[in-house]
């Protein structure tokens, strides 16, 4: 039976959205900071999560918020790609003092994403801004599998300030050792993002055993769109079923120029989730309790 409309606009009232996309941006945008500022006000949600391969949303994430008087948790974080200073402790350790909600590992400048797609491009995306080509990709690991000192430095950096790691487009193999090492540290949250998507796309005994660790599962609605060699919504279905939804969350990846906006975007991929079999106690706690986990909002 179809979901009605009016049932997912209540649903995502107090919602989040871990992964919004806005501009400025290397790519093709269809909305900035502010106007996702007002969108999600207007939809009443509890907060979102600007993420930008470009570097640090943190101070744009403060004055987006201060723009709507604090009426909606507008959170910022920093993406540890190339030309935001890489694997950089002292960076990492800025941001965090600046307020970051969430440490990216490596996305568009990893070695998993550039042997993937090639470097400064997603797909069928390229970079509209002539931005220097990533001659080498970053990885998180030697050549003896072991965790680079940098690497270390950075999750207990992370520990110390009790934010949220997120593994952004690393291969498993890194993610799986990351995640490990984490939790060793004292890391209370840990993300996997989108491991549904095809850049690091997971088989499912690898995400029960991130899950066993204590990691939380990214569900995107990217990772069903047809630009993006997607899976189908059964899959996804019943992957949540298997990993446990109590480890899950659901977030769009939307912004980019072509979709929908993010909320109305939400709003479809709450419907689709609705119609293939979760209830609505199971998608209020993948939108609403376990975000507001991984923002350290409680």
């Amino acid at each position: 039976m179809s979901t009605s409309v009016n049932n997912v606009d209540q649903l995502i009232k107090g919602a989040y959205d871990l992964h919004i996309h806005t501009g400025p941006s290397f790519f093709k945008r269809s909305l900035d900071d502010l106007d996702m500022a007002e969108l999600a006000l207007q939809a009443q949600m509890k907060g979102f999560l600007i993420k930008a391969h470009e570097g640090s949303t943190v101070c744009r994430a403060y004055l987006a918020k201060k723009y709507i008087n604090d009426q909606v948790n507008v959170c910022g974080g920093h993406v540890m790609n190339i030309h935001s200073g890489g694997l950089n402790p002292h960076v990492v350790d800025a941001q965090i003092k600046l307020g970051a909600k969430i440490i990216w590992f490596p996305t568009m400048s990893a070695d998993n994403h550039i042997k993937h797609f090639g470097a400064m491009k997603f797909g069928s995306m390229k970079s509209t801004k002539n931005v220097m080509a990533v001659e080498e990709g970053l990885t998180v690991i030697d050549a003896d599998g072991k965790l680079l000192p940098e690497v270390e430095k950075i999750l207990e950096l992370i520990a110390s300030a009790d934010i949220c790691l997120s593994t952004g487009h690393l291969g498993n193999e890194e993610v799986y050792i990351l995640t490990q090492k984490a939790f060793e540290k004292g890391i209370n949250r840990v993300l996997i993002n989108h491991p549904d998507f095809e850049t690091n796309r997971m088989p499912l005994s690898k995400k029960q055993a991130l899950v066993k660790q204590g990691a939380y599962l990214e569900m995107s609605f990217l990772s069903l769109h047809p630009n993006w060699n997607p899976i189908e919504p059964e899959e996804m279905v019943e992957g949540i079923k298997q990993v446990g939804y109590e480890k899950c969350i659901l977030t769009t990846d939307y912004g980019s120029e072509g979709y929908p906006d993010p909320v109305e975007g939400f709003k479809s991929f709450l419907k689709i989730m609705l119609d293939f079999g979760l209830t609505k106690d199971q998608i209020t706690t993948m939108i609403k309790d376990n975000p507001a986990y991984l923002m350290n909002d409680r």
